[in-house]
């Protein structure tokens, strides 16, 4: 490659991750023309704004290293003819059906217990109106951690036949949902905390915003960890890094679904005292806009979570020169909800063969996994 060939590519890397981060301004392919406010994700800090500077580094420099990354990638070619990351972790697994095999598997899913947690979602459309604006961004984060977790309980269920292309898939499946976590975080906190704090501060402890800046950052800090595991574990399959995986995986939904509890028990009431139900409207397009800057395939994520029906979301929330190519978005989103798909599938296939093994082996006390 020429020196001029070379520097069109630098440009357009450089150009990719900017938008990544938030920090161009909205274009025609942003899907985000005539919305002033779609630049509110990560947006540019000055010096001097100590306060929140941090949180905000934190966020952009994760959302440009997940940009980049081989999910991101995949979710944006889907459409392609290429092999999906589903369809690779599926293809050429065959089992070990030999006695010494059945009995082996089949001891090790009566011992295996998988503890997966209780996640239940914020209601969305209640006479607590200000509750539908956390309900948008969490309901979407919990739908997605309870993909994880079929993921992981598939993981674990076949801890003896793991192969690297399992975890191919997973972290395919884990950076979108990286980059999804982290756009709805930012948005929630550029969007609605600030417009909830304008005229005063929300009241309480736990959702103060330096609690909430030392609680994104612990799960920026978790999610990194788990993805910091990715390339030992393409490489070779070693129980010990699995086993720091399920439990870094633990932390990070624990902490993310605990703060999410408390935000919904103590904010609706402090903004219902403050805001009219006119304001809603506004915020909520706002903060969805903000999360699907660039990527309106979450708009099909954010629509599930709520359980609205994704066409007339579209409709209501997608900008009209974008509308048309509303199913594509949701066909592109599909390879990552596919992925879950085929985990739990080699599950059913793997218990089905192996659970007869039971029947032959002594009746062991239950343990319980780090899931």
């Amino acid at each position: 490659m020429d020196d001029r060939g070379k520097s069109a590519r630098l440009n357009r890397g450089i150009s990719f991750r900017k938008k990544v981060a938030g920090l161009d301004p909205p274009s025609a392919s942003d899907g985000n023309v005539g919305n002033s406010d779609a630049r509110l994700v990560t947006s540019p800090v000055t010096p001097g704004d100590s306060d929140s500077s941090k949180g905000v580094s934190v966020v952009g420099r994760t959302l440009t290293a997940l940009g980049e990354s081989k999910g991101m990638q995949s979710l944006k070619r889907s459409m392609s003819t290429r092999k999906t990351a589903s369809q690779r972790l599926c293809e050429d697994r065959t089992l070990d059906t030999s006695e010494t095999a059945l009995e082996q598997r089949g001891m090790t899913l009566k011992k295996t217990v998988v503890r997966e947690p209780l996640i239940y979602p914020a209601p969305y459309g209640s006479p607590e109106w200000a509750m539908d604006l956390l309900a948008v961004p969490h309901n979407a984060i919990r739908i997605e951690i309870q993909d994880l977790y079929k993921i992981l309980t598939s993981l674990n269920k076949r801890s003896l036949d793991l192969l690297p292309r399992d975890f191919e898939a997973f972290f395919t499946w884990f950076e979108v949902f990286g980059v999804l976590f982290y756009r709805i975080w930012a948005a929630e906190e550029e969007v609605l905390f600030a417009w909830a704090e304008e005229q005063k501060s929300l009241e309480g402890k736990a959702i103060a915003k330096p609690t909430r800046r030392k609680t994104q950052e612990a799960a920026s800090e978790k999610l990194e960890s788990i993805l910091g595991l990715k390339s030992d574990l393409m490489l070779s399959v070693e129980q010990p890094v699995v086993q720091k995986l399920f439990r870094l995986c633990d932390e990070f939904s624990g902490l993310t679904t605990d703060f999410f509890r408390e935000c919904e028990r103590i904010v609706p009431t402090q903004i219902m005292r403050q805001r009219d139900l006119g304001d809603k409207k506004h915020v909520e397009d706002k903060m969805i806009r903000a999360i699907t800057k660039g990527y309106l395939e979450f708009n099909f994520v954010i629509a599930r979570g709520i359980g609205a029906d994704y066409l007339s979301f579209c409709k209501k929330y997608t900008p009209a020169l974008q509308r048309i190519n509303a199913v594509s978005h949701r066909k592109a989103f599909s390879d990552h909800t596919e992925i879950v798909t085929a985990f739990v599938s080699l599950q059913k296939d793997y218990e089905k063969t192996y659970r007869k093994g039971v029947i032959r082996t002594p009746n062991p006390s239950a343990t319980t996994s780090n899931l």
